[in-house]
């Protein structure tokens, strides 16, 4: 069923309860959580200082490639007492490329709602399908700040749906495996040597001052130093910026990512070698995808295969 159906379907369900006010529209001020943006100076592991490495032309990976990642389709199915109840279809895949051909090893699927949870026990045996989540108990809270607690609890059942995937191929393959998003957060990832983490996203920067002003204005085609991320939570990592594309008449954020990798496997000549292969991951570009500058291709086409069913 389509996650549109489902969400349809949901409402329905939830509609014969009369407390329930039906909702069909994410509150905009949602979308955006400020609370997030810090600076988190790290250590450094190659060089003295932060240096700027070109790192040679684009390289395809001549080995199989598997690439990560996850998606959330996230509405507001009704209120109960003023009280957001979200529904939310989280998936994850790994499509492995194998001589440029792209085939599904491993997938999984989970629908959640996600209320208050005196909401949730009160609306037990009225929806079908989806897993409650609840969200921490708590004094009431202003409705668009428990949408924002949704979010993070959704964002949390991706993540671990993508772990859960990521383990799965892992039993079964030992090809190069590109991650869409943090090494650092999985224990799964600690000592394999052949995960490469692709971050997009730059909330949490690695630097301050001087550093930082040179971290974001890395030229295309070049690496920072190797540096250890003070943001790690369950695996320590080795990491380096990486611009894609060249940023000037963009803004600063305009092809960059930050790479991660498992420490045994941290060498300069490693970082500088992922590096040309995540350049050439580039092409084809993943326009239209508002994302392109930092959309690696094969990642892009684990998206669209689950966008798709």
């Amino acid at each position: 069923m389509s996650s549109r159906l489902l969400f349809q379907r949901v409402r329905k369900e939830l509609g014969r309860d009369a407390r329930v006010v039906i909702a069909t529209a994410m509150p905009p001020a949602v979308e955006g959580r400020p609370d997030d943006y810090r600076l988190a100076p790290s250590r450094l592991i190659e060089d003295d200082q932060l240096e700027i490495h070109a790192v040679g032309g684009a390289q395809a990976c001549d080995d199989p490639m598997a690439f990560l990642d996850g998606t959330q389709r996230i509405e507001v199915v009704g209120y109960v007492e003023a009280t957001p109840v979200v529904a939310a279809l989280v998936a994850a895949a790994v499509r492995l490329r194998v001589g440029g051909h792209f085939t599904t090893v491993a997938r999984q699927q989970r629908a959640v709602l996600v209320g208050r949870p005196d909401v949730l026990e009160s609306l037990a045996g009225t929806y079908t399908g989806f897993d409650p989540v609840p969200l921490p108990a708590e004094d009431v809270l202003h409705p668009l700040k428990s949408l924002e607690g949704a979010h993070r609890l959704i964002d949390i059942e991706r993540s671990r749906l993508e772990r859960d995937v990521g383990w799965v191929f892992r039993q079964t393959s030992d090809a190069w495996l590109v991650v869409d998003g943090v090494l650092a957060d999985s224990g799964v990832w600690q000592d394999d040597a052949r995960a490469i983490g692709v971050s997009k996203s730059h909330a949490t920067l690695p630097f301050g001052g001087a550093d930082l002003e040179r971290y974001l204005t890395l030229p295309s085609g070049h690496r920072t130093s190797v540096f250890e991320p003070a943001t790690w939570r369950i695996a320590p990592v080795r990491s380096w910026g990486l611009r894609l594309w060249p940023h000037e008449g963009h803004d600063l954020f305009h092809g960059l990512v930050r790479v991660e990798v498992a420490v045994p496997a941290a060498t300069t000549a490693h970082a500088d070698l992922v590096s040309r292969w995540l350049l050439a991951e580039r092409a084809p570009l993943s326009r239209p995808d508002v994302r392109w500058d930092r959309l690696l291709y094969g990642v892009a086409a684990v998206e669209r295969h689950l966008r798709a069913r």
